[in-house]
């Protein structure tokens, strides 16, 4: 334990930087089980085929080969169970024997084995040795290279040559019938040799069945939605009363003393001053609001983007982390944690960089409709005679559009997620995608998620481009 065995294998593979000597490897793709199995959060079948062509009969045998027919028929969906994040809705053994299957399958002439046996009860793991490494095993029938580090040192007498690693030195390489250390002598001589021939059935591999169908239920994600008012209840309420209510007075003073600016220069012309003391009067007049709006104007942006916002911001990040800690680990198999990164990075982003913004912008347009409406309607009232008409209308046209933006805005965000899953699962396995040979896939994919995430974003901006053509146009 703690010898270097892994640190061999990662060398094999380019992954360390070696002080001196040379590494030469013939084959440039090569199979590889790390000792902590990388599994994304696809199915069992997705899993091991990998970026590889599909070849059912194969797999079918390669599947026996490393015991997992027996877990098809106990999981709920056979091969084409879903791992869950890093395999959380799997055991050790069975990740381990997935990684390995994976190996086997890519049928390359070199693999790299980093203690696959571990985690392993003694008979799966007598059956996965001896129908994998042993000496009727697949890997010697195909003819393959296979270099495995084990401290499981009882089945170093099946090796053809045994390197002997000593804090972190060569101790010894050469057979095993002739390793100096008598306790590689004595363990290798008699651990499982009553077993040789393996006490497994004689189901043939083609009896198997990759998918059980005893669920007939389809993985799908439901987004449980809450409504509208819902929404702005829980956005509210992240608010400091005092501080939200002194906000909103600002932003009635802003559009009141905007409409008040223009009803003065309305007086102004209409009072037809000539004289300079009543000329300074109407300056005088119009200096005063303009000052009082500047310092409403400054008090409501320093109060809300210095106080209100920040604080909202952190309120919902609160919420939000606390919901998530106490998320039970039966729930987070079906999880993608792009989605999970998502919501800690764009859904916050959106908070502090957006939606501040719309909300005064929103604000601010109401009240000053209001304020305008009250003036148009006191200067002429039979336009209050329109209202019955036009207010229904208005409501039928926002209604649309909120509806038709609020789902480009949940397409926007849902369609980053599997790209956000994508990076960090090859971020994790980037020694095995690169040793399988499977980057040109792995980034063929990325670029597919990338044009994918990036189409509702397109949508969502024609959106707005309409509406600024269409009040550049009024």
């Amino acid at each position: 334990m703690g010898s270097g065995k892994s640190t061999l294998l990662k060398a094999l593979l380019g992954e360390v930087s070696i002080s001196s000597g040379s590494i030469t490897v013939a084959d440039d793709e090569i199979a590889y089980c790390s000792q902590n199995p990388w599994l994304w959060n696809g199915t069992i079948r997705e899993n091991i085929v990998g970026a590889d062509v599909a070849d059912d009969a194969w797999l079918t045998k390669v599947c026996w080969t490393c015991g997992l027919d027996q877990d098809f028929q106990e999981l709920p969906d056979g091969i084409d169970t879903r791992v869950g994040n890093d395999g959380t809705s799997l055991s050790g053994g069975q990740k381990n024997r997935i990684s390995l299957a994976r190996a086997v399958y890519s049928r390359r002439s070199l693999i790299l084995l980093d203690d696959v046996l571990s985690g392993l009860d003694t008979r799966t793991e007598r059956l996965v040795f001896n129908r994998v490494l042993g000496p009727q095993g697949i890997l010697r029938k195909l003819k393959v290279t296979t270099i495995l580090a084990t401290h499981a040192i009882g089945w170093l007498r099946y090796a053809d040559t045994v390197l002997v690693i000593e804090d972190g030195k060569l101790a010894y390489q050469g057979s095993p019938d002739k390793a100096p250390a008598s306790f590689i002598r004595e363990h290798a001589g008699r651990t499982h040799q009553e077993d040789d021939e393996e006490d497994i059935d004689n189901t043939s591999p083609a009896e198997l069945p990759l998918k059980s169908s005893r669920s007939s239920s389809v993985s799908s994600t439901t987004v449980k939605t809450q409504s509208n008012w819902q929404l702005y209840k829980s956005y509210f309420s992240s608010f400091n009363t005092i501080s939200f209510s002194s906000f909103t007075i600002l932003i009635v003073a802003f559009s009141a003393l905007q409409c008040v600016q223009q009803l003065v220069l309305k007086w102004w012309a209409a009072a037809e001053a000539t004289s300079s003391s009543e000329l300074g009067k109407w300056v005088g007049i119009l200096a005063a609001i303009t000052v009082v709006f500047v310092l409403v104007v400054f008090g409501l942006l320093y109060l809300g983007f210095m106080y209100l916002f920040p604080q909202s911001s952190i309120y919902l990040h609160i919420k939000q982390f606390t919901a998530l800690v106490k998320i039970r680990y039966s729930a987070w198999g079906g999880k993608e944690t792009g989605s999970i990164a998502n919501r800690f990075s764009q859904d916050i982003s959106i908070i502090d960089m957006q939606l501040s913004g719309a909300l005064l912008n929103v604000m601010a347009g109401v009240t000053e409709v209001i304020a305008m409406t009250a003036i148009i309607i006191v200067a002429t009232p039979f336009i209050a005679a329109t209202l019955p008409v036009l207010i229904p209308v208005f409501w039928i046209i926002q209604n649309i559009y909120l509806r038709t933006g609020k789902q480009l805005r949940i397409m926007d965000l849902e369609a980053k997620a599997p790209l956000c899953t994508h990076f960090l699962e090859t971020v994790t396995g980037v020694a095995t995608i690169k040793t399988f040979g499977w980057t040109k896939a792995y980034r063929e994919k990325n670029e597919r998620l990338l044009e994918n995430s990036q189409t509702p974003y397109y949508l969502l901006e024609s959106g707005k481009l309409s509406k600024h053509r269409t009040k550049h146009i009024h």
